[in-house]
């Protein structure tokens, strides 16, 4: 299952208040950095921004056309410190920067210091255009280049844009071609756009600032609004507000020493599947590190008397998908108590799974839940133990990863036959492994032959590739010939991230024994039993789900597969397999769709007589499973 990645609000809130220009209109410009500079004198000129070394703003905050409201806080010392805080009455979150690192607050209280590398680059980038690096001729490290001239509602303007070659992060300026007012900016990053339309410009010590900022974040499409109330410059600042927090939140208790050790788990096609208990209620929720905020199946959070707040845009696995948020009293699982905690809330993960899995799943154990400790997870035997992470210390003799977090989300090198190299995410939401879009667009991965086949999960479903690679190395092991997938189209979702070249997902880790430690942000990798074990694959090419009616239906068939050649179509009804039935029930304790995965799995030459219903009528289609991928 491909996870829900939870919008976060702390990132967008670092945001540059644009102000505005000067100019006759009668001769158009096109040389970029006497725009920029025409800019500067028509908010006050650049002597006077350079000389400006603190502010504060309050702002109104307005997210979705009022589904959720609040007020911002802003504060900023030159030449990089600075705090955000967020009110949203649904939750509170907080950002800042120390002057040496990024750190911020969720809504349930948990402290993030931003390692990863992505983050350290934009804070080096944020800090030099602050400081209007920009504007030196000879900078080491922006280009400018003169876009041309577009319209921005009725205003002719002139575009701008601002490079570096520390990161792949683009500002574009749109400059008013009369006032010399910036009417719009917009920021690229590796995984989307901010768009920002500014108006009711207000001089304020001797420069003009936007007072009104409409803000638009791709590719969740998450519109809000910023309304400043007070503004003050050039005042002095408490240091304290930017220093990094020295406590974390201590929201949990274990009933015995500091730990919960072997909890048993359910490991279903490629997921972990834990029980957990929500007021005494005992119900299935996926382990998902890929998540970043757990989420709660919105129906059974209702029957559970929670009712949902406000709606945000969350990233799915192709396009996006509505939030909302709820406090849950407490998770409970063998040994340990959460206390009171802001998840988010959707309605897709109980149908999703019941398609997907024909089971009862209510939830997924995301960030807010897996943050707080040292995860232990042993696959070959199914025993996941968690350690409060002021009391563990690892002596086990396996590879310790550093694996800073990005997003929320664990990120670690892996290397594919020994060219395709960089940090992946660790996504253990997701059953196999898969390549970034643009990573596999700029490796031509679409010109080499594979199986294509259909990925599900939160935001519907996406069409990609899998082929055979020679061999992986992870955390200093060599896995051979594996199945890597990429997508076949550009999509609004998880896998759209430039900077990372892809998600590995539990096809990887159930080799081992692995250990995530949030608080140092490493990764602990030993061998597990299973470490040589080869894992069945699909052999018949068929993808089947379960239908709306309960019932195994045909979702994919591969071309050039047995199952093409045996003569499925999508839509048909599977009824019996060499005769035995499969129906809304359960066989022998599993999922009927579960049970039909596992027969495609088996060894080549196996052979089936398959009885489907097509538009009402009964046939016979006789299947043989062969290997689908060939062995580089």
């Amino acid at each position: 299952m491909k996870k829900t990645k939870v919008f976060s609000f702390i990132a967008l809130m670092i945001l540059i208040i644009a102000t505005g220009l000067f100019c006759n209109g009668k001769k158009k410009q096109t040389h970029p950095l006497q725009i920029l500079q025409k800019h500067c004198e028509a908010v006050g000129g650049l002597k006077k921004l350079k000389a400006q070394k603190s502010y504060f703003y309050e702002a109104d905050f307005i997210l979705e056309k009022g589904n959720l409201k609040g007020t911002m806080k802003h504060w900023y010392q030159s030449p990089n410190l600075s705090r955000q805080e967020l009110d949203l009455i649904t939750f509170k979150a907080v950002s800042g920067d120390d002057g040496s690192v990024t750190w911020s607050i969720d809504q349930n209280g948990k402290l993030l210091v931003h390692k990863d590398e992505d983050s350290i680059k934009r804070r080096k980038v944020q800090t030099l255009l602050q400081t209007y690096a920009f504007m030196n001729p000879q900078s080491d490290h922006f280009t400018l280049t003169f876009e041309g001239i577009q319209k921005v509602g009725n205003a002719e303007c002139y575009v701008i844009k601002i490079a570096n070659n520390i990161n792949s992060d683009l500002s574009i300026r749109y400059i008013n071609s009369e006032t010399f007012l910036m009417e719009k900016s917009l920021d690229t990053r590796p995984y989307g756009e901010i768009h920002q339309i500014y108006s009711d410009f207000r001089e304020v010590n001797g420069i003009k600032r936007a007072f009104h900022t409409e803000i638009t974040r791709l590719p969740e499409n998450q519109t809000f609004s910023l309304h400043i109330t007070k503004y003050e410059a050039d005042i002095p600042i408490d240091a304290s507000l930017f220093k990094l927090p020295r406590q974390d939140v201590q929201d949990f208790r274990f009933l015995t020493n500091h730990r919960a050790e072997n909890i048993p788990f359910l490991y279903i096609e490629n997921h972990i599947l834990l029980r957990v208990s929500i007021n005494k209620k005992e119900s299935l929720w996926i382990l998902d590190s890929g998540a970043g905020s757990s989420v709660i199946d919105l129906a059974f959070a209702r029957t559970l008397g929670m009712e949902p707040e406000g709606k945000i845009k969350g990233q799915g696995i192709g396009k996006t998908v509505d939030i909302s948020f709820v406090t849950v009293p407490s998770i409970t699982l063998p040994g340990l108590v959460m206390e009171k905690q802001k998840i988010a809330a959707a309605d897709f993960i109980t149908p999703f799974c019941q398609k997907a899995f024909g089971m009862d799943i209510k939830g997924i154990l995301g960030y807010d839940f897996m943050s707080r400790f040292v995860i232990k997870i042993d696959y070959a035997n199914k025993k996941i133990s968690l350690y409060h992470p002021d009391k563990f210390q690892y002596k086990g003799e396996g590879t310790v990863l550093q694996a800073p977090l990005k997003d929320r989300n664990f990120t670690v090198p892996m290397t594919v036959d020994g060219k395709y190299s960089g940090f992946w995410r660790m996504d253990l939401g997701a059953g196999g492994i898969d390549f970034h879009y643009p990573y596999a667009r700029g490796k031509s991965f679409f010109n080499r032959k594979g199986i294509d086949g259909i990925s599900y999960g939160a935001g519907g479903e996406i069409k990609t590739r899998t082929l055979r690679f020679k061999h992986l190395e992870f955390a200093g092991f060599t896995l051979p010939h594996p199945l890597i997938s990429f997508p076949l189209q550009e999509s609004q979702g998880a896998f759209m991230d430039k900077a990372l070249v892809g998600n590995i997902g539990n096809a990887v880790f159930r080799h081992f024994v692995i250990y995530l430690d949030y608080k140092n942000q490493q990764l602990m990798v030993e061998k597990g039993k299973h470490f040589e074990h080869r894992f069945p694959e699909n052999k018949s090419g068929v993808q089947v789900m379960v239908s709306d009616h309960g019932e195994i239906e045909v979702v994919w068939i591969a071309p050039g597969t047995p199952g093409e050649k045996a003569g499925f179509k999508k839509g048909d009804i599977i009824k019996t397999i060499n005769g035995t039935d499969f129906d809304v029930n359960a066989l022998d304790g599993i999922p009927t769709v579960l049970t039909v995965r596992k027969l495609f799995k088996r060894k080549i030459g196996t052979r089936y007589n398959v009885t489907v219903s097509r538009n009402g009528k009964q046939l016979e289609i006789q299947l043989e499973l062969r290997d689908l991928y060939q062995t580089p």
